[in-house]
């Protein structure tokens, strides 16, 4: 698993299936280890996502958990866990910020899809939005997700009126 940070573009972080997560600085197309989080989880880590800002990373795997971490402080060796989220009953297999920073949305081998909602320096645990709001979101997350990911089929591409909400 890797994810490029959009913002911060020298940056990538890599997972592996031993639980550690690294972060490269991939400047001038060279590629140096910056920063290590060795037992980020235990297992294989599935997802990673940067904030839009490049400060915080998100990643979840095999043991059920959403973890976030400060970036800057794990570049310096600091401690960088913020927070781990708890609440999927199986592997996380995907996760992503929101444009903003303010959610993340995680998806599990549970068949559940968690929104984490960010404040600043922690997360509102166990969301849980009023349809209309969550159908809201969930709409602007598919645009987005159609209008950044360019190699789906182009049925997907061609609107339908299946998600629009006023």
């Amino acid at each position: 698993m890797v994810r490029f940070s959009l913002q911060r573009r020298n940056l990538l972080a890599s997972a592996s299936q031993l639980g550690t997560i690294n972060i490269w600085n991939i400047k001038n197309n060279q590629k140096k280890l910056i920063a290590e989080i060795k037992n980020a989880h235990k297992g294989v880590i599935y997802g990673l996502d940067f904030t839009p800002d490049g400060q915080i990373l998100a990643s979840g795997g095999d043991d059920e958990t959403v973890k976030v971490w400060d970036v800057d402080k794990a570049i310096k060796g600091k401690n960088s866990l913020i927070e781990t989220l708890q609440g999927h009953t199986a592997i996380v297999n995907r996760l992503e910020f929101s444009r903003d920073g303010k959610i993340i949305a995680s998806s599990s081998n549970d068949q559940t899809v968690k929104l984490w909602r960010w404040r600043q320096v922690s997360f509102i645990k166990n969301v849980t939005p009023d349809a209309e709001n969550l159908l809201k979101y969930s709409c602007n997350f598919l645009e987005e997700y159609l209008q950044t990911n360019k190699n789906i089929p182009d049925w997907l591409n061609n609107p339908s009126g299946k998600c629009s909400v006023n």
